[in-house]
């Protein structure tokens, strides 16, 4: 019953049927887990971003997100189910990486292109690289590929000390997941039809 009532208030909100949830930092009519906060935020604008990358006529996304915490001699490059060990040459040192990628394929011819895509967006009504692929879609010489690195940078008002108390945990391990999800940042490689 309360699950129901939750759906209703929340209608953008997912998987409401347990667990404990804050309000989305975006959207009024989404809930979002308190548990895993920034990685959801962070899965969040990137399945908005794929959508309206294929609204805008993408015909391929390729997604990779590398976390840049890691250090050492070698990166274990996990694609798939493959393993493949590779060494990372830099200049001071080398960097462990690890990394996963994600393949997004569109089928279909592209339609006309709304010019308000981006105004009806979640996250991405002001954001400066979506509108400048929106202008490069609508544009006479259209944008054919695109790349673009992204990461959470914010911490969007979020209570570290309430959703520890709720989730029985220390403030400083919440506080060490925010650290953690800042490090992941995320590549995409877009093809347009």
């Amino acid at each position: 019953m309360l699950n129901m009532k939750a759906n209703k208030r929340f209608p953008h909100s997912k998987d409401l049927a347990s667990g404990f949830f804050t309000d989305h930092p975006v959207d009024e009519l989404a809930l979002i887990p308190v548990q895993n906060y920034f990685t959801n935020i962070a899965l969040n604008q990137d399945d908005e971003r794929v959508v309206l990358l294929g609204k805008m006529g993408a015909k391929s996304v390729h997604i990779t997100k590398i976390d840049e915490s890691k250090t050492g001699n070698t990166t274990e490059v996990k694609a798939g189910f493959k393993n493949v060990n590779a060494h990372v040459g830099l200049s001071i040192g080398s960097e462990l990486q690890n990394f996963s990628e994600l393949m997004v394929k569109f089928e279909g011819n592209v339609s006309d292109i709304s010019s308000d895509i981006l105004k009806n967006s979640v996250w991405f009504q002001n954001n400066g690289q979506m509108n400048a692929i929106l202008e490069g879609r609508l544009s006479k010489s259209k944008l054919t590929e695109y790349d673009m690195t992204t990461r959470i940078e914010q911490k969007f008002n979020f209570d570290f000390s309430a959703a520890a108390h709720v989730l029985g945990m220390f403030e400083a391990d919440l506080k060490i997941e925010y650290e953690k999800a800042t490090k992941q940042i995320r590549k995409f490689h877009v093809i347009f039809g």
